[in-house]
């Protein structure tokens, strides 16, 4: 399942087989959903749009509508809201869940202030994104952006000519979930 190759910095490098590459060629089957904190509502929709793009590389994989998706206030929220729906689920439902069959993106954005507001609400929606995501070992994609400047956060959620993090999200959500299917 793993294979050792060098990276060019002459380290060596554990490439698993089931990990996407961003290319969306994976075996994976199942849906993603998505968990969004529209504080910043242009630049989490231009995430979801990424989400939209890239699912298409993936026959096998569904993804709701934007209007089905889970929507909290906050980034601090997002934690939480996945875990109330985890913690809900039942019958086939865990059964899909534990076979990896379903995945979430979490997506937001965050700008640094004038006050530590913004390392304490990232920090912990990253951590509590974690722990959730470990807790009930789902398969998560996080494109929650924390930038400095609302203009950082623009070109990492562009999907033409920038970094595209809500495609890059999905791709590492099905990557898990292909690595899930697949163990």
């Amino acid at each position: 399942m793993t294979k050792r190759s060098q990276a060019s910095d002459g380290d060596n490098v554990d490439n698993v087989d089931h990990v996407d590459r961003g290319s969306g060629s994976l075996s994976v089957k199942g849906r993603v959903v998505v968990v969004r904190a529209p504080y910043y509502a242009d630049v989490v929709r231009m995430l979801r749009c990424g989400v939209e793009r890239a699912v298409s590389s993936y026959a096998s994989v569904s993804l709701e509508r934007a209007e089905e998706d889970l929507v909290v206030g906050g980034a601090l929220e997002l934690p939480l809201a996945m875990s109330l729906l985890l913690a809900r689920a039942a019958g086939s439902e865990k059964t899909s869940i534990e076979r990896g069959e379903v995945g979430f993106v979490a997506l937001g954005c965050v700008v640094r202030g004038e006050t530590e507001h913004f390392s304490l609400v990232s920090e912990q929606c990253y951590r509590g994104l974690q722990e959730v995501s470990l807790r009930y070992s789902v398969p998560l994609g996080v494109g929650v952006l924390a930038c400095d400047r609302v203009e950082q956060a623009w070109a990492r959620a562009d999907i033409e000519g920038g970094s595209d993090c809500g495609g890059q999200a999905l791709r590492a959500c099905c990557g898990l979930m292909s690595l899930r299917q697949g163990l």
